[in-house]
C-alpha cells in the first residue's frame, strides 16, 4: 500500500467501493501525485480533486484547517515550555517616566517591489525596520528614568488573516511569504524586542484588534502572552475589546486601531468607558494606527498632519481647552501596489512617547527607518 493510505481509508473503501473501483481510485490517486510532482505542484497545496468510476463521479474536498483549534493548542504548548524568569530588581527613580511604544501597522508579510512601487518591503525588511526603530528610540530616551514601558501589539502586525492571503473581510493582498513563515518571523522579532525592553523596565503589553488580522493578530498576541506566562516582568492585556485604557499618574492613555469608532467620538468614549480613571487624570491621549501617517487632533481640531514628507502644524494646542489628544501614528511598513496607485505614500517611521506621572506627555520621538 502507498504511504498515504491508512486503516481509516481501508475501512471507508471496504464499505463503499468494490475491489475494481478501489484499484481504479488507487491508480488515479497515484497518477495525481506523480503528475503533481512532475509539474512542480506541492502535494500539500492540492485541496480538492475529481474521482471518476464507472458508476460515480465524485468531487472530493479536504477538510478545512481549524485555525482556532490549532492556535489554542499552540498556546497551551507555549505555556508548558515558557521559560521561567525571576523578577528583576528595579531602581527607584527620582523623576520616573513612562515610555509608550506603539509599533503601528507593521504588516508582516506585505509585499512591495521597487519596480512597481518605488520601495521594497517583505518580512526581512519589516523585521529589520522594527528592530532598528526600537534601537533608535531607545538611544533617544537613554537619559530618562524609565520606570514602565507600554508596548502596543496587534494593530495590523500581520498583513493577512487567512491562508488565502486576504484581510479579515476577504480583500486579497500581495504577500511576500506563506502565512506560517510570516507568523514565525513576526513572533521571533517581537520576542527579541520584548526581551530587550524587559531589561530596561517592566513591560505592559496592550493588544489592539485590527482590520487586516482581526483573528490572526489576536492569536499572535495570545501566543506571546503564553510564551511570557512565567515571566513576572511583563503583563498582558489581550482581551478582544476594541478599545483599551492604561492609567498612569495623571495620564489616561487610550489605544485602538483607528478603524472602528470615529476619532471625534473617542474623547467622550474615554470619559465614559474609563470614567473612574478619568476622574483622577488631567491629561488624556489616544494612540491610533490604521492610516500609516501622523495626524494629531484636539477638540476635533487638526493640530498637525503629515503630507508625504512634510508635516504641517496647523494650530497651537495652547489655545485648545480640552486636554484629550487623538493621535494617529506613523508606520514602518512599505507602500504596496494598491496604495502606490492611489498616491498614498508616507515615510516609514516608528514612534515613541514619554509621559510624566504629573505633567502628561512630555516628549514625542520619531525614528525614521530604511
Amino acid at each position: 500500500m502507498p504511504k498515504w493510505f491508512n486503516q481509516s481509508d481501508a475501512l471507508f473503501f471496504r464499505q463503499h467501493f468494490t475491489e475494481d473501483e478501489f484499484r481504479d481510485f488507487q491508480k488515479q490517486k497515484t497518477g495525481l501525485i506523480d503528475e503533481s510532482i512532475k509539474a512542480g505542484i506541492p502535494i500539500e497545496d492540492i485541496k480538492h480533486y475529481w474521482y471518476k468510476s464507472k458508476q460515480y463521479s465524485i468531487f472530493a474536498k479536504t477538510k478545512d484547517i481549524d485555525l482556532k483549534q490549532s492556535i489554542d493548542q499552540l498556546v497551551e504548548v507555549l505555556k508548558e515550555v515558557a521559560p521561567n524568569k525571576e523578577r528583576l530588581q528595579r531602581e527607584q527613580y527620582q523623576q520616573p517616566v513612562l515610555f509608550c511604544l506603539s509599533p503601528s501597522d507593521i504588516h508582516f508579510g506585505k509585499l512591495a517591489t521597487k519596480e512597481e512601487t518605488g520601495n521594497q518591503y517583505d518580512i526581512d525588511i519589516a523585521a529589520k525596520r522594527f528592530i532598528d526603530g526600537v534601537n533608535g528610540l531607545l538611544q533617544y530616551i537613554e537619559c530618562y528614568q524609565i520606570e514602565k514601558i507600554i508596548v502596543v501589539g496587534g494593530n495590523d502586525i500581520l498583513h493577512t488573516d487567512s491562508l488565502l492571503n486576504t484581510t479579515t473581510k476577504g480583500t486579497p493582498q500581495d504577500v511576500s511569504h506563506k502565512f506560517y513563515d510570516t507568523f514565525n518571523r513576526a513572533f521571533q522579532t517581537y520576542t527579541l524586542v520584548l526581551d530587550a525592553l524587559i531589561q530596561i523596565a517592566d513591560v505592559y503589553y496592550v493588544h489592539c484588534m485590527s482590520n487586516h488580522d482581526y483573528l490572526s493578530g489576536y492569536y499572535f498576541s495570545k501566543c506571546l502572552e503564553a510564551y511570557y506566562s512565567s515571566n513576572p516582568n511583563i503583563e498582558f492585556n489581550t482581551t478582544s475589546s476594541p478599545r483599551k485604557y492604561v492609567h498612569y499618574g495623571l495620564n489616561l492613555l487610550g489605544f485602538s486601531h483607528g478603524d472602528t469608532a470615529k476619532d471625534s467620538e473617542l474623547p467622550n468614549l474615554m470619559k465614559t468607558e474609563a470614567k473612574n480613571s478619568w476622574s483622577k487624570c488631567l491629561y488624556g491621549y489616544w494612540y491610533l494606527g490604521h492610516f500609516h501617517h501622523h495626524i494629531r487632533k484636539q477638540e476635533n481640531k487638526l493640530i498637525s498632519k503629515d503630507y508625504n514628507d512634510v508635516t504641517i502644524i496647523k494650530a497651537s494646542e495652547e489655545l485648545i481647552e480640552d486636554k484629550i489628544q487623538v493621535q494617529f501614528l506613523r508606520s514602518i511598513s512599505g507602500t504596496d501596489a494598491w496604495h502606490n496607485a492611489k498616491g498614498y505614500k508616507s515615510k516609514p517611521a516608528l514612534e515613541g512617547f514619554l509621559h510624566s506621572p504629573t505633567d502628561g506627555q512630555i516628549a514625542r520621538f520619531t525614528k525614521y527607518v530604511k
